[in-house]
């Protein structure tokens, strides 16, 4: 077996077993771990559909994030189907399709949010929700602040009078980092607006929770795509010692997301106190 195809055989193998572990039940541990992380208390009868709803989002997430993997190696594959184009997809864009994927995973997780309780009675409520009862603004002014820097990144490789090709890759970060801000705004927009099933205050917390950590998973993964694609650009730009600090903060910006998506307490009550 060829060094080619031993790397994808590894890889096939990794993608299952992501995917297969990603369909674990949710663990009494971790569910406890995630209502102390959006401070909210879940009684018997709400912690089944509760652990459907994030095992379901898990699963999406995670299936996506590998597509996006082994979209990412194609250069790989084209290497045992047709060796002499397989830098024909070598690309900027390719090498960004894990990021891409992750974040369009998380969009399409909220947008397919559909659960048990959707066999409940509805209730009508008057509640105003904002972006920020649900994530902290920051980061997703952060998002929207990558696409002028990827931008001016851009234009100044493209006025040096490069190679074409030069010039075209260095426009995919402006363009990624664009199709963040979309799936970020249209993510967060289905998370906020989605109609609310809950029959009291209690379920409305949790329904509140789990709009936040839908939300979380947005904006962390728009965050990553943006980040990553705006240090491509720098670097593309650049050179030298700059272009070796914007690689260093593309692994800060992956921890960014990390944290987003896994550790960041957030208190929905808390943040609209702030508002009023």
């Amino acid at each position: 077996m060829s060094g080619d195809w031993l790397f994808l055989v590894v890889l096939w193998v990794a993608s299952a077993a992501v995917v297969v572990y990603s369909t674990r039940p949710v663990s009494d541990q971790q569910l406890s771990t995630w209502s102390i992380r959006f401070n909210v208390l879940i009684d018997d009868d709400a912690a089944t559909p509760i652990r459907c709803r994030l095992r379901r989002a898990r699963i999406i997430r995670w299936t996506a994030f590998v597509v996006g993997i082994n979209v990412g190696n194609l250069p790989m594959y084209m290497n045992v189907i047709d060796v002499e184009r397989a830098g024909d997809f070598a690309t900027t864009l390719t090498a960004q399709a894990p990021f891409i994927a992750a974040a369009l995973g998380a969009v399409i997780a909220e947008v397919a949010f559909v659960g048990p309780a959707s066999q409940r009675r509805r209730t009508a409520a008057l509640v105003v929700r904002r972006w920020h009862d649900y994530v902290p603004s920051l980061w997703a002014r952060c998002v929207i602040g990558f696409l002028p820097i990827a931008a001016i990144s851009a234009f100044a490789v493209t006025v040096r009078g490069v190679e074409p090709w030069r010039s075209s890759a260095a426009w995919v970060g402006p363009a990624v980092s664009a199709l963040a801000i979309v799936a970020m705004i249209v993510g967060v927009h289905v998370v906020v607006n989605r109609p609310t099933l809950a029959a009291d205050e209690h379920d409305l917390r949790l329904d509140d929770a789990l709009r936040a950590d839908g939300a979380h998973h947005i904006v962390g993964a728009s965050f990553a795509m943006g980040g990553i694609a705006t240090a491509y650009a720098v670097g593309a730009a650049t050179g030298g010692v700059v272009s070796l600090i914007a690689l260093v903060l593309s692994y800060a910006v992956i921890g960014v997301w990390y944290s987003l998506a896994t550790t960041d307490r957030w208190n929905v009550d808390l943040a609209r106190l702030q508002r009023v």
